[in-house]
């Protein structure tokens, strides 16, 4: 995928689309309340994974609402694409929200294949949480 850089400009390459976004989309403090609520937001959602208060599942989308509101993340940053592919592969799922809005039949035949999923977010997402706890717990913000 390219990076659109200017009216005239494209970065095709990999790696240098990741040096432009490493230079252009460094760590920085939150400029205004928003920001800096939204990262404790973040942090808050990301503990409760890892706590398994909260599933990977149910999470995601919460995850990714956040990244657009925590300030200084573009939208192909690494320690988010983990949330991006649960996301991506589970969004036909349930969840708690919405399943009052399914057939008690249809969410128990799809009881399966939605822990066989939380089972191969939890697989690699935990690193992810670590990532972006990292980066964005109070002692960084």
């Amino acid at each position: 995928m390219d990076i659109l850089v200017s009216a005239s400009c494209y970065i095709s390459d990999p790696s240098s689309q990741r040096l432009l976004a490493e230079e252009t989309l460094m760590e920085r403090k939150p400029l205004n309340g928003e920001e800096h609520a939204a990262r404790r937001q973040l942090t808050a959602v990301l503990r409760s994974m890892l706590s398994g208060e909260c599933t990977y599942l149910e999470a995601a989308p919460w995850v990714l609402h956040l990244r657009s509101h925590v300030g200084g993340v573009g939208d192909f940053d690494e320690d988010f694409r983990a949330f991006v592919a649960i996301n991506s592969e589970t969004d036909h799922l349930p969840t708690l929200a919405t399943r009052h809005l399914w057939a008690e039949h249809a969410v128990a035949a799809l009881e399966p294949e939605m822990a066989k999923m939380e089972t191969w977010a939890a697989s690699f997402a935990n690193a992810s949480c670590r990532t972006l706890l990292a980066r964005f717990s109070d002692t960084n913000i």
